[in-house]
C-alpha cells in the first residue's frame, strides 16, 4: 500500500533538520578540536593560552601582566622561557613544539625590535619649504593675478628722446633701442638735427633680469636730474630730480629673486633753468659679491613687465647638513619668520588690491604714460 505523500515528505524534513543540527554541532566543536590538536599554529596557541594575560598583540593586560611583550631575546631563548613559565596557571603545559611555535609567532608579530618598529604608528613630521622655495612661491602666487611679460629676443631698453624737458607725446622725436644706458653727451645733444643741446629729456623703459637672488646695489650716475623706478611703477627707487651740491652718483639697495624680470623705467632731463653745461647718464649695478658694472644688454629687455612680489622678511638659514639646501622641521624661528612674511604679503596685497583684482594693471600702453 502506497504511503500518503506527507508521510514521505515529513521524514525527509526530519532528516534535513537532523543534518542541520549535526552541522551546527560540528561548527562548534571542530575549531575547539583543531585548537587542541597537534597542528595548531603558534598564533592559535597564543590566543588560547596566553592572550588573556598578555593581550591580543602583546600589549599587556592590567591586573594580569601589564608589561608589553617586547625585548631582544632570540626565538630559542623565548621558547625556553615559555616552556618554563607559561601558562601562568600551569607552567610547563606549553612546551616542546608548542613553545617553539608560540615563540616564533610572538617574535615575528610584536616582540622583536623589527616587529616593534613595523607596528609603531606612522610619525607625522612637518617639513617646511626652503627659504628660496618660500620666496619663489609667494612671487608665483601673487604673480598669478597679474598679466605675463614676454622676454623676447631683443636686448636693451627702449629709449624715447624728447626735444623739451617735458615727457609729452608730441615732443618725442626719437624712439630707439639702446643696448645699455651709458651716455656722455657733453655739451651736445643726443641728436643735433632734432634736439637742441640746451634742453631735452630721455626716458628708458623695459625689464631687468636678475641672474641670482640677493641684494643688488643699483647705481645711477648723472649730472642731470634723474629718476629710476625698479619693480615699483609708483615709487622711485632713486629720485635725484633735486640735486644736492655736486653729487652725481646715487646708490640704493634692492632685493631681487634670481631668474625673474622686473619692470624698469629711467628718466633724465636737461633744462635751461638749471643752466647745465653738459649731460651724461650711466646705469650700473653691483651684484652680490661682485664688482660694480654697467648693467649689460643681456640682462635688459625693451618689453613691459609687471612688478614681482619680493618678500624681505628675514628667515633662519636652511639646514645644509646633507650638503644642499633643504627644508628642516618647523621651528619657532621659522614660525616667527613666516608670520612676519605673511603680514608683509598681506600689506603688499592691500597696497596693490585694485591691480591684483583686475580693476587696473593690464600691460601699459607706452603713450598713455607720457605726461
Amino acid at each position: 500500500m502506497t504511503k500518503p505523500l506527507h508521510h514521505i515528505v515529513c521524514p525527509t524534513l526530519a532528516s534535513m533538520r537532523a543534518l542541520a543540527a549535526v552541522g551546527c554541532l560540528a561548527g562548534l566543536f571542530v575549531p575547539a578540536l583543531a585548537l587542541a590538536g597537534p597542528d595548531r599554529t603558534g598564533e592559535q596557541i597564543y590566543r588560547q593560552q596566553c592572550a588573556h594575560c598578555h593581550g591580543a598583540s602583546g600589549e599587556g593586560v592590567q591586573d594580569e601582566y601589564g608589561k608589553p611583550l617586547a625585548g631582544d631575546k632570540s626565538v630559542g631563548e623565548l621558547s625556553a622561557l615559555i616552556a618554563k613559565t607559561m601558562p601562568a596557571d600551569d607552567p610547563g603545559e606549553c612546551a616542546g613544539p608548542d613553545a617553539d611555535r608560540v615563540a616564533a609567532f610572538i617574535y615575528d608579530a610584536f616582540y622583536s625590535p623589527v616587529a616593534q618598529e613595523r607596528n609603531r604608528p606612522a610619525r607625522v613630521e612637518l617639513s617646511r619649504l626652503t627659504v628660496r622655495q618660500y620666496r619663489q612661491s609667494i612671487a608665483d602666487l601673487v604673480g598669478s593675478f597679474r598679466w605675463n611679460g614676454h622676454w623676447g629676443e631683443q636686448r636693451g631698453l627702449q629709449g624715447e628722446y624728447f626735444k623739451s624737458r617735458k615727457f609729452r607725446k608730441e615732443d618725442r622725436v626719437i624712439d630707439r633701442l639702446d643696448p645699455v644706458v651709458d651716455f656722455n653727451f657733453g655739451a651736445a645733444s643726443p641728436q643735433p638735427e632734432k634736439i637742441k643741446p640746451e634742453e631735452f629729456a630721455i626716458r628708458w623703459h623695459g625689464g631687468l633680469l636678475a641672474p641670482e637672488t640677493g641684494n643688488y646695489e643699483i647705481i645711477l650716475v648723472s649730472e642731470n636730474a634723474s629718476r629710476l623706478w625698479l619693480n615699483d611703477n609708483v615709487k622711485p627707487l632713486i629720485d635725484a630730480t633735486v640735486k644736492s651740491g655736486s653729487d652725481t652718483e646715487h646708490r640704493e639697495t634692492i632685493r631681487l629673486l634670481g631668474g625673474r624680470v622686473y619692470p624698469l623705467r629711467l628718466e633724465t632731463f636737461k633744462s635751461k633753468e638749471a643752466k647745465e653745461k653738459s649731460a651724461s647718464i650711466t646705469l650700473k649695478w653691483q651684484l652680490p659679491h661682485r664688482a660694480a658694472e654697467v648693467i649689460p644688454a643681456r640682462n635688459l629687455s625693451p618689453q613691459n613687465y609687471p612688478p614681482v612680489c619680493v618678500i624681505s622678511a628675514a628667515f633662519p638659514p636652511d639646514d645644509r647638513s646633507l650638503g644642499y639646501e633643504r627644508g628642516a622641521s618647523i621651528s619657532e624661528a621659522w614660525q616667527h619668520a613666516s608670520t612676519d612674511a605673511a603680514l608683509e604679503v598681506s600689506e603688499y596685497v592691500v597696497a596693490h588690491l585694485d591691480e591684483l583684482a583686475g580693476v587696473r594693471g593690464t600691460p601699459p600702453d607706452r603713450d598713455k604714460r607720457l605726461r
